[in-house]
């Protein structure tokens, strides 16, 4: 059964303060709000630890077919007021949208909760929520923009990551056999440095400054992981078979896992694009279509150029 918000989520709000609030305006919350502090009500604090993605062990566990049974998804439903309910996967919130609302109402709504406060900082589309206005009410579920800070990793920290989900994926029941094969073919270095330099062509030279998170109105679906994979025929069935949630997509090692599985679940021969310097055309076509150079002619280019830098830091030259 869906829950109501628990003192371990409320991080300054009561219980009483939430149920109390429905239908009213965000002035008349926010005074509200003002005034169950003043008068020394126990809010509660978090009972969970902030951590980066890399670092929260959650990031681990599996989950069956990569969704949660109904039971879970209740579990992980709370109402943080009446009508209003957000789901939380793991390393990743969604809102449930609401007749009338608009991407700015959300944003209000959310930015009244503590949690989410860092939302009135990230408005522009890349960094807050990364779908156009008139797609907003072709979703259930929309993905609530995570705080920067939580998204942002160094090219070296995403190399270890690389490293360790690479080293997982050989042992994979689905897609050890492809990750044996291009380790096999390029070396194991040249293999991290190709998924950084992917990262960085999707992401942007910094990863994590831009939301992963992203609305294909063509297909109705968003994009996860670093490396904007569409949640929806190979990438969907890559995410399934590696028995992991879209949130857990978030994270650099099960990113690399999920690209790996994407890529052995479109190409008949995944081994064909690398290395991906000297692929670098073939992987863009593969990747973005046949019109990616109207889309970003300089796609092959700069992945040539990401994967060499990558490759000198992997080898400190």
């Amino acid at each position: 059964m869906m829950h109501e918000r628990p003192n371990k989520y409320l991080r300054g709000l009561t219980t009483a303060f939430a149920i109390g609030t429905a239908g009213l305006g965000a002035e008349t919350i926010r005074q509200a709000q003002s005034e169950t502090m003043t008068h020394g009500v126990d809010i509660g604090t978090s009972e969970q630890m902030e951590m980066k993605y890399r670092d929260n062990p959650e990031f681990d566990l599996e989950v069956l077919g990569g969704e949660f049974t109904a039971e879970e998804r209740a579990a992980r439903t709370e109402m943080i007021m009446p009508g209003i309910e957000i789901f939380h996967d793991i390393g990743l919130d969604y809102y449930r949208v609401q007749p009338g609302d608009t991407k700015e109402s959300i944003q209000n709504t959310l930015s009244l909760l503590p949690e989410y406060g860092y939302l009135d900082k990230q408005q522009r589309r890349t960094v807050g929520f990364n779908i156009a206005e008139q797609s907003v009410h072709d979703v259930e579920w929309l993905p609530i923009p995570v705080e920067r800070s939580k998204l942002q990793i160094s090219d070296e920290d995403f190399l270890t990551e690389a490293k360790k989900g690479i080293e997982e994926l050989e042992k994979d029941e689905c897609y050890g056999e492809t990750a044996r094969k291009i380790i096999e073919k390029i070396g194991e270095d040249e293999f991290s440095a190709s998924m950084l330099a992917i990262a960085k062509m999707e992401s942007g030279e910094h990863i994590g400054s831009n939301q992963f998170s992203l609305y294909d109105s063509t297909n109705h679906t968003f994009s996860i992981s670093p490396y904007h994979v569409l949640d929806k025929g190979a990438g969907k069935r890559a995410r399934h078979n590696l028995n992991k949630t879209v949130g857990q997509m978030n994270s650099p090692k099960n990113a690399v896992k999920l690209l790996v599985g994407f890529m052995a679940e479109k190409l008949d021969e995944p081994t064909s694009i690398f290395p991906i310097n000297e692929h670098a055309e073939q992987f863009a076509t593969q990747y973005n279509g046949a019109n990616w150079r109207t889309m970003n002619p300089n796609y092959a280019t700069d992945l040539a150029g990401y994967y060499q830098k990558a490759l000198k830091k992997l080898r400190n030259e």
